[in-house]
């Protein structure tokens, strides 16, 4: 008779061969037999590496940041 700890032991392996492992060796596979499916995941990469470098270069950097800060302090103390 198992103990109550190796019924849940075994429990949560099946859920996670189940739920995780499964999938993801079956998407494994397509992606590994499939060449239309290989295409679309390039160019879903593609753009999603574009939008991410867009991204970056709109947002200036910190040290931009801190001189635009500076010199809005600077021009405050000239006018007064």
């Amino acid at each position: 008779m198992a103990t109550r700890k190796q019924l849940d032991t075994a429990r949560e392996t099946r859920l996670w061969i189940v739920d995780i492992v499964v999938p993801v060796v079956t998407a494994g596979i397509v992606l590994a037999t499939n060449p239309h499916v290989q295409e679309w995941c390039k160019d879903k990469a593609t753009k999603v590496k574009t939008w991410f470098t867009s991204k970056k270069k709109e947002e200036p950097k910190v040290s931009e940041k801190i001189q635009i800060i500076r010199d809005l302090k600077s021009n405050l103390k000239k006018e007064s």
